[in-house]
């Protein structure tokens, strides 16, 4: 059945975010820095159970884990700029604040471009909003464990990709070449929307955001009709 979240989440944290968050101070701006979040989110990818066509600002929802990127400044702005700020007798502090070094390369991103502090989980709200996301409006609070976090790992990944929008439906399937057919055997485009929403056959009675926040009710529709109707 594979582990729950929680459990998942507490050893990503032990195994796989100790060893990324090493050293943030120093190269947390390097141009390389793409690299460690594609890692990153390979983990959110197991903890939720989604799919690799999931869009990314999805996965630090769904994982309980904060957004690699304001982690990291959060990190610095609370461990280096302010500790910089209050002793000013030392050298570094005129170099980040004042007279900063000349940029040699413009792919170097110093530290002193963005100096204003940053509030991680204030600043993860006021961003979800506004993320050009499927389906973010069923999502109230981004910074805490959502509907469903502690369900098995099978029930939650089902769950999960609802949430999503990306699932192996039918119209997916055929899209990656897997079967003849995108259609559903009512008629309509076999999507994960109108697995929900419209299909006569497997619908949830209420709108998404109700299966989102009724744990029970949607773990009952997904044993009893979904499951059956995703692996016709």
């Amino acid at each position: 059945m594979g582990a729950k979240a929680n459990i998942l989440q507490t050893s990503a944290s032990a195994v796989c975010y100790s060893v990324a968050e090493c050293c943030w101070l120093v190269w947390s701006r390097s141009s390389h820095i793409n690299l460690t979040d594609c890692q990153l989110n390979s983990t959110r990818w197991l903890i939720s159970g989604c799919l690799h066509p999931t869009q990314t600002q999805w996965l630090p929802v769904l994982a309980n884990i904060p957004p690699a990127n304001l982690h990291r400044k959060s990190a610095v702005d609370k461990k280096m700029l302010c500790k910089i700020d209050n002793r000013q007798d030392w050298p570094v502090h005129a170099d980040v604040f004042f007279t900063h070094p000349s940029q040699r390369l413009s792919s170097q991103h110093p530290i002193w471009l963005d100096l204003s502090p940053v509030d991680m989980n204030s600043q993860y709200k006021e961003d979800w909003p506004t993320a050009s996301v499927t389906n973010c409006a069923i999502v109230e609070e981004p910074t805490s464990r959502q509907p469903g976090f502690n369900l098995p790992h099978c029930s939650r990944s089902l769950l999960n990709r609802f949430h999503t929008g990306q699932g192996t439906c039918k119209a997916f399937m055929y899209k990656w070449g897997l079967t003849k057919s995108p259609i559903c055997s009512c008629g309509d485009p076999h999507t994960m929307d109108h697995i929900v929403i419209s299909c006569p056959v497997t619908k949830f009675e209420g709108s998404l955001m109700i299966l989102y926040g009724d744990e029970d009710n949607a773990v009952n529709w997904l044993n009893s009709v979904v499951t059956t109707a995703l692996t016709e």
